[in-house]
Order: C-alpha cells, then structure tokens, then sequence
C-alpha cells in the first residue's frame, strides 16, 4: 500500500475544514475539531485519507468514514468526494487537500464550515443550515447552492464561481487582524475574486471586490494560466461532475477539450454484451490520464448504435466485463482485435500500445498497425466488402494535436 505524507504549510490543494454547531464543536488551540458524520470515496486514484500521518492511499472506490481531525489528499490524478451529514458534498479535485477541523478559533460559528488553503472545490449544498466556505484571504456563506472557491495560495488569490443559487462573500483584508469587508450577494453566474491588502486586486484589466460575470472567467484565466496550469483542469473537472449530476455548469468554463476517438468496426460490436465488455473493463479516465498527464483529453467512444461523449464518466468495471465475455463466449471465437489509426496519427498510436495492454488484462488478443489516409477512411465506413474483423479504430484531434477537432 503506499503512503504520503502530508508536509504541513505546503498548500498544493484544497484543504477543507468542517464545523458543526448542531452535534457540538470542540476548541482546541487555535482550530476547531468538529463532530459529524463524513465519509470520503475515491472517485479516481490517487486519494490517500486518515486520522493520523502518513496518510493510507484508497484502494478502492468504496466510502469509508473521514473521522473529526482527519484529512484527505489527492494527487496530479486524483480526485475525492466528502460527503458530510448526508446534505453537503465536497470534490476536492487534483493536487488537493481536506481536513476536517477549522482553520481559526473565530470559526466556530453555527451551520457547516469549510476552510480551503489552496486548489479548487466544488461545493453542492442541500443542507438547511448556513454552511461557511473559507480562505485565508476571503468567507463565502450559503444555506444552498453549487459553487466552487478556488485558492491560489502562491498570490492569496480566492475565486468564487457561483453556478446555480446565491452566495454571499467578504474578503479577508488583513489575516493577522482577522479585519473583513461587509457581505456582499452574489447571484447565480457571478464570478468574484479578491486577495489580502487595503486595495482591491486588479488581473487582466479586471477589478476584485465586485460581482463579475462567469463569462470573465477567460480574461481572467489568461492572467493566471501560465503559473497555474492546473485550472484548466480543475474546470473540466467540475464539468464532468456537473454533467453527471446535471448541475449547471457553462461551457465556457472549460477549454475546449483534445480529443481521441474510439470507433468500433464491424459485426462483432453488434454482440452488446462484448462491447459493453469492452467498455466497462477499461479504465479510461487512467488511460488518457497516464498518456496525457499535462492536459485534458475526452475519449470519445462510437459504437454501432451509440455514442459514448466522454468515456471517463463510465464506471470501470473489470469483473463485469470479464462476466460478460464469458456469457457471449468470446474466448471461443479465437477472434484478434485490430487497433488502427492513421499513420500520421503519433499520439493515436501512442494510446493504441496502451489499450492493448488494456485489453490484454482482460484475455483479448489484439495487433495493432497503421494505414493511410484512404485506408483508415475505407475501414471507417466498414466499405471493403471482403473484410469482417473486427476493429477499433483511433484517431486524435484538438490543439495539442494539432489538428481540427
């Protein structure tokens, strides 16, 4: 099992604190231990989580209970979801952290806080009572909403998104003073930002302190993007979970994502249990993960009769899909997948040796080769009358390929 440890003052995520008045919370120096029911789950490895140091990595998807002080980290792939007293969900998304305990004695107040001292964290509150999200630089209050506050640690920067409901936020002027502005309302669609000292901070033309639209996110973005690059992906992030929870969350938001298609061809894929194996028994969230660790790519999987947008929101499922192969008889066909992609294609073959071994894992023979433009088109329309093996054919595109999408 492997172990981190959680070097404390290093802010490479975001961590989160919650108190709650309702069971009782207990001062101790200068945080607040809180008293309530939380678990945490692995929704992509790595999570590491526990009471004590060093941390234990997550095995497994299932949730298992964060106790009060405990503390829950992710790395550049990882991403975690808290779910505390069956009403607040927290995802803390890559390069974050989580502790349960305030980060002030000030911040025993009534309803659910949460502290965050770096990274992004996407809020979804069905709680009645007032929950309080922190920043070493800024509050933000809600009795319910979807939002995300966004710390970047390096310039004390906090940003607020606010998708659906309303938030109301102060900015911390002077943190040793604990001196605040007033509350100011935010409504849905507003972006706000803001970092310690007398004077609003101004980015890219930009003024903080005032409720902006989402839509400056972009202007915004391009002043920040270069020193930290992960928030594009913690964007994309919040869409997946938006999209599978359908929260709203504006295109917009995210860039424009690189893409791979995987385009099953031929009489085999008729057969919905193979290709449900096929689809189910692949991590592909690891898989372009792993290929390509500094942006995001979308697997995008075209099946005869359906279309699967983002196969990283499927579920991996390997003793699912070794079921299903054994209930069509796969292994009796002695049938060879054929992984083509152009031969101007590198990073499709790149991601091609990997799927083999992918598919290796789960007992299924593959070769793999590339053709040229005519013939990847010919074997895309199925139109050689005289072939009928089965294929998965793979083609990239987007601006780090560098070609149209």
């Amino acid at each position: 099992m492997k172990i981190r440890t959680l070097i404390q003052g290093c802010a490479f995520g975001a961590m989160l604190v919650l108190l709650c008045m309702l069971q009782g919370c207990q001062q101790t120096g200068g945080t607040a231990v809180i008293h309530a029911d939380s678990q945490v789950r692995r929704l992509s490895a790595a999570v590491f989580a526990g009471s004590s140091q060093p941390l234990l990595e997550l095995t497994s998807n299932t949730a298992v209970s964060l106790a009060s002080g405990g503390m829950v980290t992710t790395d550049s792939q990882g991403e975690a979801e808290v779910k505390i007293q069956d009403c607040l969900t927290m995802y803390i998304f890559q390069n974050g952290s989580l502790q349960r305990s305030t980060c002030r004695r000030s911040d025993a107040l009534s309803g659910l806080g949460v502290c965050s001292t770096g990274g992004m964290t996407g809020v979804l509150n069905n709680c009645t009572s007032l929950i309080d999200i922190q920043t070493p630089s800024s509050s933000t209050t809600t009795s319910g909403t979807w939002f995300s506050v966004i710390y970047l640690p390096e310039d004390q920067l906090s940003i607020v998104q606010v998708y659906e409901g309303q938030v109301t936020v102060s900015a911390v002027i002077d943190p040793q003073a604990g001196a605040s502005t007033p509350g100011m309302q935010l409504g849905s669609g507003s972006l706000w930002f803001t970092a310690p000292g007398p004077d609003a901070p101004v980015i890219n033309g930009l003024t903080g302190r005032q409720a902006l639209r989402l839509e400056d996110w972009q202007r915004l973005r391009l002043d920040l993007i270069d020193r930290y690059p992960d928030l594009d992906r913690w964007m994309e992030a919040t869409r997946q979970i938006a999209g599978g929870q359908s929260l709203n969350f504006p295109d917009y938001l995210s860039q424009p994502a690189d893409q791979i298609d995987v385009q099953f061809v031929g009489p085999l894929w008729s057969d919905e249990r193979i290709l449900r194996a096929v689809t189910v028994g692949i991590d592909w969230k690891r898989l372009t993960g792993e290929n390509w660790p500094d942006f995001e790519v979308t697997p995008r999987l075209l099946a005869p009769n359906a279309i699967v947008e983002d196969a990283r929101m499927l579920e991996f499922n390997p003793d699912e899909s070794i079921r299903l192969l054994s209930e069509a008889d796969y292994w009796q066909m002695n049938a060879y997948i054929n992984i083509v992609m152009r031969d101007q294609d590198n990073t499709a073959r790149q991601f091609a040796d990997s799927l083999r071994q992918a598919l290796a894992n789960l007992k299924i023979d593959t070769e793999v080769f590339a053709v040229d433009a005519e013939q990847f088109q010919t074997l895309r329309a199925y139109s050689d009358p005289q072939q009928t093996a089965p294929f998965i054919l793979l083609e990239t595109s987007g601006e780090h390929f560098g070609t149209a999408p």
